[in-house]
């Protein structure tokens, strides 16, 4: 019965013969089927490393300017949102003598480097003779000048010897009327008259002496003054100086002796206080042309030396001490030009920067303290980004390496250029992170770039040209080892590599392990 269901039904038996050999040949081909990989080929080419961080641009320099020392502002010349540019004024405290005091400084050190050149070059025949006609002049004038203290040395003398006489007899007068005695005062009187009768007029023992006798008397200082009259030499008229004035002290010493009694008659005592005051200033005028004449003998020795001294040094020329002194002063002239120009400058604002005015708390009369903020800047025109590089990449990062920015303001298709200008070396926790504040200087001036704006970042630390790379994601770590696979053929190998920079496209350097065209498995 079997055998004829088979052969009455071949329409059942016929699909199920082909499901089975399609069965069969499905298990075959899965049996002896080749595996499949997905590869790359390790190329030779360029690879650059990129660190990529955000951060905010601000200007490039910031400074808070105030007076180095106080005093009264009386000039200021900016305002809030001014342009100012490096080195302007901008404001100043009054100065007005230290200025004068520059002007003197700057007259002292031009005349101590006249006088230097004057040294280096020697002197000229013309300074010379000109040294020889001072010392001739201070001759003459010596002579002038001291013939000239004769004259009225010889004058007073002439006259003071009369007053003298005149005053010796007025005091005999009063001495034969009151003191003929033997009186303690007659006896003074008659001794003090007799040292000044033998002084002023030469006679001795003339103590009682008439008036008769004495008028005709001519010897002592009288004779001396007679002399020098008639012979004006400059020893005559000092002898006859020296004589007068002792016979003066002693006429003077003479008129003090006498008492004043009531029996003197008013004239009587005016005419002997009249001899004292005229022969005490007499002694007084005597005395001081003396003193004249000593005096002006050693102004004219000091003149004729010093002229004297001038000439010698003239024909002996500079010596090197004296430069190097002269040198010295120049050199100290300089230093105080220079020190109160420092003064000056102190009392000053100068603008370190060329930027934009952000504070101004000056005003003009306002009595400021040293170290007061007054003035505020930041650069108008040079910008820099401040960013934060997490530790991880900073070891990547160095000082002038390139960046491309982006500022969130202008989309991601506006490019600028910036370097890398400094790193701070200790961190900053941001978020429980250690990163490193960096300075990013903008490469050009852009009118574009605004203070404050956000900017991303791409810092190229490193680049290799004709690198060998594959994909970064082929590679994996085992036992601290890193490694690839490979397809040799048609067989798939692992091979240990040793790798260099990974690069910002997602690849990585091989160094060592693989070859060029070699097949990664990915």
């Amino acid at each position: 019965k079997k055998k004829k269901f088979f052969l009455k039904k071949p329409h059942f038996f016929i699909p199920l013969i082909i499901i089975v050999a399609l069965i069969g040949w499905a298990v075959y081909s899965k049996v002896t089927q080749k595996p499949t990989f997905n590869y790359v080929k390790a190329e030779r080419g360029t690879i650059v490393q990129e660190v990529s961080i955000t951060g905010r641009v601000k200007p490039a320099e910031s400074v808070d300017l105030a007076f180095e020392q106080g005093g009264k502002i009386n000039r200021v010349n900016v305002g809030i949102g001014d342009k100012v540019y490096k080195g302007q004024v901008l404001a100043g405290l009054d100065n007005s003598i230290l200025l004068a005091q520059l002007s003197q400084a700057e007259a002292d050190l031009s005349v101590a480097e006249a006088k230097l050149d004057e040294l280096k070059k020697g002197t000229r025949p013309e300074e010379i003779q000109l040294a020889e006609t001072e010392l001739n002049s201070a001759k003459t004038q010596a002579d002038v000048d001291l013939q000239n203290d004769y004259d009225g040395a010889l004058t007073a003398i002439q006259e003071a010897v009369v007053k003298g006489k005149n005053a010796i007899l007025d005091l005999t007068d009063l001495q034969f009327k009151y003191f003929t005695g033997n009186e303690q005062d007659d006896l003074e009187i008659s001794d003090a008259k007799r040292d000044a009768v033998l002084s002023l007029l030469g006679q001795d023992n003339a103590g009682r002496l008439a008036t008769e006798s004495i008028s005709k008397l001519t010897g002592g200082a009288y004779a001396s003054v007679q002399t020098a009259i008639q012979n004006q030499t400059h020893d005559n008229i000092d002898k006859a100086l020296s004589d007068t004035l002792d016979s003066l002290q002693k006429v003077n010493f003479a008129l003090n002796t006498v008492p004043i009694k009531s029996e003197f008659t008013a004239t009587e005592k005016s005419d002997l206080s009249t001899n004292k005051t005229t022969i005490g200033a007499s002694v007084t005028t005597v005395s001081s042309k003396e003193q004249a004449i000593a005096s002006q003998k050693v102004t004219n020795t000091n003149n004729i030396q010093s002229a004297e001294d001038s000439l010698a040094l003239k024909k002996a020329g500079s010596t090197s001490e004296q430069i190097v002194a002269e040198e010295a002063r120049v050199r100290s002239s300089e230093a105080s030009v220079q020190n109160i120009r420092a003064q000056i400058n102190r009392t000053v604002i100068y603008s370190p920067i060329a930027g934009v005015v952000t504070k101004q708390d000056a005003k003009v009369g306002e009595i400021v303290s040293a170290n007061t903020v007054a003035i505020s800047l930041f650069s108008a025109s040079n910008f820099e980004i401040e960013a934060y590089i997490p530790e991880v990449d900073v070891s990547k990062v160095a000082k002038g390496d390139s960046a491309a920015i982006t500022l969130d303001a202008y989309g991601s298709d506006v490019d600028f250029m910036a370097t890398v200008t400094s790193i701070e070396p200790a961190e900053t926790i941001i978020e429980g992170v250690a990163t490193y504040k960096t300075a990013l200087q903008f490469n050009d001036n852009d009118s574009r770039i605004k203070s404050g704006m956000t900017a991303n970042i791409d810092i190229q630390t490193e680049q290799k040209d004709n690198a060998l790379k594959i994909p970064a994601r082929a590679v994996y770590t085992k036992n601290g080892k890193r490694y690839v696979e490979i397809l040799d053929g048609d067989v798939k190998k692992e091979i240990e590599v040793k790798t260099g920079i990974r690069g910002s496209e997602g690849d990585i350097e091989i160094t060592e392990g693989l070859s060029e065209g070699q097949k990664i498995i990915i």
